[in-house]
């Protein structure tokens, strides 16, 4: 039996005490968790399995995202979003509002080439809303990419404590380059570059945006 993605989305919207960004939101969001759902073990796209979690992690809490990194300034930058995967959180972000440019790094291909062809579809739908569709893929390891002169970093499962990641991580933060890392909270107090993060955002009971500014 097909799950009614538009239903979860409109329900855990309503428990979380959020509004929609915009009239489109709750339509585009049953498309994107449709689309996870139909390639989800065909592509390895993720391992959650409850509806309601899903719509959590892949769309709301993009939106708090949103709400908290938008009044820092970062859409006048370029977003990296290190380890897409299924489009985490660098999607559910897009269809949240965010206006700045995204690259969608992933580097296994095979995933990469799916998330570019549902994009392919998504845009027209997207600029039908105004929304931004200044978005790419990139089937990279993002250490390999060359980066624009101005950008910002945010990942989402992928683990920053380990090398070599690590080390690319901290090089970054050392320059000065705004990094959002969302992983769990007991990791808030975690030192990268030499320092804890400028601010810890709660964005679930089992994820937080640890931000280094």
């Amino acid at each position: 039996m097909a799950t009614d993605w538009t239903g979860h989305v409109v329900k855990t919207l309503e428990r979380a005490g959020l509004a929609p960004p915009s009239p489109a939101w709750t339509e585009l969001a049953g498309l994107y968790l449709q689309w996870v759902d139909t390639y989800a073990e065909s592509h390895g796209l993720t391992a959650i399995r409850d509806p309601d979690r899903r719509v959590e992690v892949f769309l709301l809490q993009p939106l708090r995202l949103v709400q908290t990194l938008r009044p820092l300034g970062l859409e006048a930058r370029t977003g990296i979003d290190i380890g897409t995967g299924a489009g985490v959180p660098g999607v559910g972000m897009v269809l949240g509002g965010w206006r700045g440019p995204l690259w969608l790094v992933e580097r296994a291909v095979k995933k990469a080439t799916l998330l570019e062809c549902f994009l392919t579809e998504l845009t027209p739908i997207l600029r039908r809303h105004g929304l931004s569709t200044d978005v790419r893929v990139i089937p990279q390891d993002v250490r390999s990419v060359q980066l624009p002169e101005a950008y910002w970093c945010v990942s989402q499962g992928v683990n920053w404590l380990e090398n070599p990641l690590r080390r690319w991580v901290e090089k970054r933060i050392r320059d000065g380059v705004p990094m959002v890392w969302v992983t769990t909270p007991r990791r808030e107090a975690i030192r990268l570059g030499g320092r804890p993060p400028t601010q810890v955002v709660p964005l679930s009971s089992y994820h937080a945006a640890l931000v280094w500014l």
